[in-house]
């Protein structure tokens, strides 16, 4: 069986429109190969939508602190009248959201500076919700995920179990808006800088995690979306996932 790889970029230290279903129908696969997340099993991913002339596009995001969501810098710097974020739903159609916070502003974006939309280098963000409530955690739905420390960031991961989570359709088409999360392993990164695939070589720097998607797992083009690992009796983001940027050899 061909394996398949996807470029993931590595965690740097460093409305009523919105639920029809008319409005969501072109956006295209997310996770695949993946199941639907129960209640409590993936408490801090969150959905970033960004709204312009009725498109809306879809990101992932990660509840790292109160008030603090991680995402992907490209997820933020799409041109928008108004962004959402979506808390606590399994089911984006479907459920009330938790906690659901929008806004017209870009002033409490914090994207990398040394993003580079071109090759994805450092493509990586912080979006602050000042409105966010202190109780918010109370909601099974709804926690924070630790970062590594800096001993833990130093482990080579390479043929761990990394999950990966978010929103959208399958592999089998136009199906659900249910939360889903599928496991993959991490690969050597020299396998995502040897790949080629129809002429088109994928971009790696050393700030890049590479997974093994054999067996039609992925994350597609679900980006900001979370990437995390188990360290001992406790769960940690490791990643962020962002979409390819690749070169025509």
């Amino acid at each position: 069986m061909e394996k398949f790889v996807i470029i993931l970029t590595i965690l740097a230290f460093a409305s009523s429109e919105l639920f029809s279903v008319d409005k969501w129908k072109d956006i295209r696969p997310l996770i695949t190969g993946g199941s639907p997340a129960i209640d409590g099993q993936i408490p801090y991913q969150v959905a970033i939508a960004t709204v312009n002339n009725g498109n809306i596009s879809l990101c992932g995001g990660t509840l790292i602190k109160h008030k603090w969501v991680l995402t992907g810098a490209s997820c933020l710097q799409t041109k928008f009248q108004y962004y959402l974020v979506v808390f606590g739903s399994l089911r984006l159609i479907e459920d009330e959201p938790a906690y659901l916070f929008n806004s017209s502003s870009s002033s409490n974006f914090i994207i990398h500076p040394n993003y580079n939309s071109l090759t994805n280098a450092n493509n990586i963000a912080l979006l602050k919700i000042d409105e966010m409530p202190k109780t918010i955690t109370n909601h099974k739905n709804i926690e924070y995920i630790g970062l590594p420390t800096e001993e833990e960031a130093k482990t080579n991961l390479t043929g761990r179990d990394i999950t990966i989570s978010g929103y959208g359709f399958k592999d089998d088409g136009f199906t659900t808006f249910n939360m889903h999360y599928t496991t993959v392993k991490l690969a050597p990164i020299d396998v995502c800088k040897n790949f080629v695939y129809y002429d088109i070589k994928f971009n790696v720097t050393e700030s890049t995690l590479c997974i093994d998607t054999v067996g039609g797992k992925s994350p597609c083009a679900d980006g900001g979306g979370p990437m995390t690992i188990e360290i001992g009796s406790k769960k940690v983001l490791v990643g962020i996932m962002c979409p390819s940027s690749r070169t025509v050899t």
